[in-house]
């Protein structure tokens, strides 16, 4: 399920942060993946560049997205 133009305060001010901390304008996605699933998204790559932080659970094994 997508919710658009959710406002989360917290998240506003991590991605503030990144802006001040960096110089360079960002985009703050989230994504949560529900209890008993597996991935929430397939191996991928992403055209720009990303930081992804996890904040529980396991990291998948693969390095070499398809």
């Amino acid at each position: 399920m997508i919710i658009p133009l959710v406002s989360v305060p917290k998240l506003g001010e991590f991605s503030l942060a990144a802006l001040d901390a960096f110089g360079l304008p960002n985009c703050l996605n989230l994504y949560v993946t529900g209890a008993g699933t597996v991935t929430s998204a397939p191996p991928h790559t992403d055209k720009q560049d990303v930081f992804v932080l996890q904040t529980c659970g396991d990291w998948p094994r693969s390095s070499n997205p398809k």
